[in-house]
């Protein structure tokens, strides 16, 4: 499910800033060669805030609704 998402969100960018996910490609492959963690540790740390923000956005959304009118 996270890279179904992940790629619709990588569809949404690159329609809104062409080129972008390219760039960020080659940039990830020479910090990849440089320091192979460095791109494993993001990409944890991204995904764990990606599930924050979702987490915080549904919590929000959920008090909202039980407010009612």
């Amino acid at each position: 499910m996270a890279k179904h998402s992940t790629f619709a969100l990588d569809l949404e960018i690159s329609k809104a800033w062409p080129g972008l996910l390219e760039s960020t490609f080659a940039l990830d492959l020479e910090i990849s060669k440089a320091w192979p963690i460095f791109l494993k540790w993001r990409n944890r740390w991204l995904q764990a805030s990606a599930w924050c923000s979702w987490f915080i956005t549904f919590d929000c959304n959920s008090k909202l609704l039980s407010k009612g009118p």
